[in-house]
């Protein structure tokens, strides 16, 4: 299953792209693309050359087929247990909302032909999972082992008994770190019917991604709600199969692994040549480095990350996949739906010290500064690249999109939680880890 991302790296399939060109991949060159003013190559395809109603009816026809011919029901808990009144809902302000059950809907939005990922749930509800099991200390004997390195000032530090050596694993919620967010993983995936999409090895490095990419990217969201919107995102994207393969619409390119990297809109190539790696940076810092997640390890060498040898196998690998992918998603939502293309200009801003300048170039299209925005223009394209972006009332990918993160929030939290809850966080403003 692919999303239909609009472009999402709108620049780089404009002139050159209609050229057929090829990008250069390095560590230090800047992405471009040659760009003809007013011509026909331009950054968008607009939402009706994308999409349109007979398509997605055909597509929804196809997959509702598919669905009641081949897949098993999906299990509907444990969802919302209807007693739960302490729920924790990491908002800055009380999110109300009744205890309801999930009834998930066909998504139109895949390629053609392409099977739903699951029809409506006939199953019956099961117990929700005990509070226990989401200690550190019942998991801290699971299989991938870990132990509490310091805990202090409403942060806790975790280190890995398995993947790189140097690798220190950061919560700004003390009481959930690599225990809880991998009993979150099993939750979900359980309830998903995913059981057995990742090997043991993949769980490991699975958790461990997802931790480390919403503290990275996210220091200013709770850990546990990232955490628990990355997992829900890559189970709306890619049913947490890390070899997922979707082809894409138009020319969109097929999309890749748990978070369905679209090969069309060249994100790789972006997160070569503009992710810096060596520490973990905020432009709004500028000069002083940022975060305190150091290096960017890679998971199977376990030294820095050698971005100009990626191929686009290694999109498979739940690491770079999620890394890249929250990377990107982050960006967007710090720059308001900003285009790829202009963030090298929010850069140069704020290193000029003007903050007049940085201020403009960060205005954006105007839209908030969320976890939301950068969902939905991961899904719908930058609202700065034209008429695309996920607020528009045209766009009908966006909501249903929404709604299967959602969904899989809910049944972390055990609580109906709605896009204001997406929208509840706003992020400094500026680029994280960009060069």
């Amino acid at each position: 299953m692919v999303y239909l991302r609009a472009l999402l790296v709108g620049a780089l399939l404009g002139a050159h792209a209609a050229a057929g060109a090829s990008l250069p991949v390095s560590d230090s060159a800047p992405l471009r693309a040659s760009y003809a003013d007013g011509a026909a190559g331009a950054k968008v395809v607009l939402a009706a050359d994308r999409d349109s109603p007979r398509r997605r009816a055909t597509a929804a026809a196809e997959a509702q087929a598919a669905a009641a011919a081949q897949l098993p029901p999906m299990r509907l808990a444990p969802i919302y247990p209807t007693t739960t009144t302490s729920a924790v809902l990491d908002v800055p302000t009380k999110v109300p909302g009744p205890a309801v059950n999930v009834v998930p809907q066909a998504r139109p939005w895949q390629s053609e032909g392409g099977p739903v990922a699951y029809p409506a749930p006939t199953g019956t509800a099961e117990s929700p999972t005990p509070a226990s099991a989401h200690t550190f200390k019942a998991q801290q004997t699971g299989p991938a082992g870990w132990q509490l390195v310091s805990k202090s000032g409403g942060k806790a530090a975790y280190k890995l008994n398995t993947g790189p050596p140097g690798l220190i694993l950061k919560s700004n919620n003390p009481s959930y770190g690599p225990g809880e967010v991998r009993a979150d993983l099993v939750k979900i995936m359980k309830w998903a019917y995913d059981d057995g999409n990742l090997t043991p090895d993949e769980m490991d490095e699975t958790t461990a991604a997802i931790m480390s990419a919403a503290q990275r990217y996210y220091p200013d969201v709770p850990t546990r709600a990232m955490c628990r919107i990355i997992m829900a995102d890559i189970k709306a994207e890619s049913d947490f199969n890390p070899r997922q393969r979707s082809p894409g619409r138009l020319d969109s390119g097929d999309a890749l692994g748990l978070m369905q990297i679209s090969l069309g809109t060249d994100e790789l190539p972006l997160w070569q040549q503009h992710a810096r790696v060596s520490n973990n940076t905020w432009s709004w810092a500028f000069p002083a480095a940022g975060g305190d997640n150091g290096i960017l390890y890679d998971w199977p060498t376990g030294k820095q990350m050698r971005l100009g040898t990626l191929q686009e196998e290694d999109l498979f690998r739940p690491w770079l996949n999620i890394h890249l992918a929250s990377w990107i998603q982050s960006n967007l939502a710090r720059t308001s739906s900003n285009d790829p293309y202009y963030w090298d200009g929010i850069l140069a801003a704020t290193k000029s010290g003007n903050k007049a300048a940085t201020d403009a170039a960060l205005v954006g299209t105007g839209l908030s500064r969320t976890p939301l925005t950068g969902l939905g223009s991961w899904v719908a394209g930058p609202a700065s690249s034209g008429p695309g972006g996920y607020d528009q009332v045209a766009d009908e990918i966006s909501g249903q999109y929404f709604d299967a993160i959602l969904e899989g929030v809910s049944v972390l939290y055990g609580k109906r939680m709605g896009t204001d809850w997406l929208d509840s966080w706003t992020l400094t403003a500026g680029l994280v880890d960009y060069r």
